[in-house]
């Protein structure tokens, strides 16, 4: 099996912490691709990304994806529609179109993009994994702070409403660092796996019972 592992950074600069969870994934067995997509360029991100999926996803049978924040709505992204059988995201910006009216004041400001203009809502609309959620959408486990200011839960509660094989584990603190970081590298490996040998061999797929407790 194999997993792309995509990067936080509100889809414009690399945020490093993904490492940690793409050498959880080695040592389980799986084969890791560390997806550094085009920064700056919203358009050109969603193509690459998509493109990616369809390309590896025809190389190997089991293909999955985690993300952490924009990384993470990469991830959703792709799960929600059908490009990767599974994925987990930590704190995913899964509606673009609401994420900068939601945020704390003064977070992001989309101008930085140099497709900003004329239509940017329809990229924005067209990247967000909220726009595809169905009961069709592959698996998805979210891993989602309840304090968090950069991307707030209710993303994570709007798109759990739409997508009804969704997991969405809730726990303390803000976006990162917080007291979820030590293990959301880990559990989402741990997670995937499951979902990996669920589909597999027919063993028990994930469950919300499976969430860290706090």
């Amino acid at each position: 099996a194999e997993v792309l592992v995509f990067h936080g950074g509100a889809y414009w600069v690399y945020v490093a912490g993904t490492e940690k969870a793409a050498a959880a994934y080695a040592a389980l067995g799986f084969r890791v691709v560390m997806v550094h997509y085009p920064l700056n360029d919203l358009t050109a991100t969603l193509k690459y990304v998509r493109a990616l999926a369809k390309a590896e996803g025809r190389k190997y049978r089991w293909l999955y994806a985690h993300g952490d924040s924009a990384g993470g709505g990469l991830s959703a992204l792709l799960a929600s529609q059908g490009l990767v059988d599974g994925a987990f995201a930590w704190a995913p910006t899964v509606d673009l179109v609401r994420w900068q009216s939601e945020t704390q004041p003064g977070f992001h400001d989309w101008t930085h993009f140099r497709d900003y203009g004329l239509g940017f809502g329809a990229v924005l609309k067209d990247g967000s994994a909220i726009t595809y959620a169905s009961k069709r959408s592959s698996p998805l486990v979210v891993l989602h702070g309840t304090e968090d200011p950069i991307v707030p839960i209710a993303q994570s509660l709007r798109l759990k409403a739409k997508w009804p094989n969704m997991i969405l584990c809730k726990g303390p603190g803000g976006h990162q660092p917080g007291p979820m970081t030590p293990i959301g590298a880990p559990f989402g490996a741990a997670v995937v796996n499951r979902l990996y040998r669920a589909q597999r061999w027919g063993t028990r797929m994930p469950r919300s019972s499976d969430c860290p407790k706090f």
